[in-house]
């Protein structure tokens, strides 16, 4: 499974972009990763979801999910992230945190 993490805006307009590789996690990071963002809520949420009022400060993500069967983009908002996208927006950021962020082509 490899996961694209982007996120942009924020008070310091800092972005932070990376790819995770399943593979290449210890295998309890694995797993945990596999686990949150396998999530059969996950794919059944559309791809675009913003809140309805706009916060000049808030953080917006890009995730990518890919496994060998399926592909899916959330682009998301911090005001609106749903239930089923917290628990592995949490951990994403807790990983980003601490790691060397590797950039998209796309930021390029």
């Amino acid at each position: 499974m490899k996961v694209h993490f982007h996120r942009s805006g924020g008070f310091a307009g800092i972005t932070r972009s990376f790819i995770i590789d399943s593979d290449a996690l210890p295998q309890e990071k694995a797993n945990e990763l596999k686990s949150l963002a396998s999530n059969e809520e996950i794919k059944k949420l559309p791809s675009n979801m913003k809140a309805r009022s706009r916060g000049a400060d808030r953080y917006q993500y890009r995730i990518d999910i890919e496994d060998e069967n399926h592909k899916h983009t959330i682009d998301v908002d911090e005001g609106s992230v749903p239930e089923p996208v917290a628990p592995l927006l949490e951990w994403l950021n807790e990983y980003s945190k601490r790691q060397k962020p590797v950039a998209h082509p796309q930021d390029r």
